[in-house]
């Protein structure tokens, strides 16, 4: 058994693998800035010896950002990038590697609907 009720967790040497997932709103809706936040994001995760299996950011307008808690948050002009690998984070051109791997992840998914 991984999991036991009460255990500490020893998050350098976790029990299941770690996927970091974040939601920001900014006025770059872009792989690019996907991108540099994984990096930024990868940065502090080296830096702490916390290791992360792959990463789901999504990045939405300021334009869209509520005005307050009660509001819901519409994913519409949204962009993101899902199950995105720790291996392909050091990959030259990231936010295009980016953009290929989640065209080809959502490819996946609606041919796997289709059957």
């Amino acid at each position: 058994m991984l999991l036991e009720r009460d255990m500490q967790l020893d998050i350098h040497n976790p029990p299941l693998p770690i996927t970091i997932d974040v939601t920001l709103f900014s006025e770059d809706v872009s792989y690019d800035k996907i991108a540099e936040v994984a990096k930024a994001l990868e940065t502090i995760l080296v830096e702490n010896d916390i290791p992360i299996v792959d990463y789901n950011i999504r990045i939405l307008p300021l334009s869209d950002k509520p005005q307050n808690k009660d509001q819901a948050v519409s994913w519409v002009n949204s962009l993101s990038i899902s199950d995105f690998p720790t291996a392909l984070m050091n990959s030259e051109n990231l936010s295009q590697v980016m953009d290929q791997f989640e065209m080809n992840r959502v490819n996946e998914v609606n041919e796997k609907d289709k059957k």
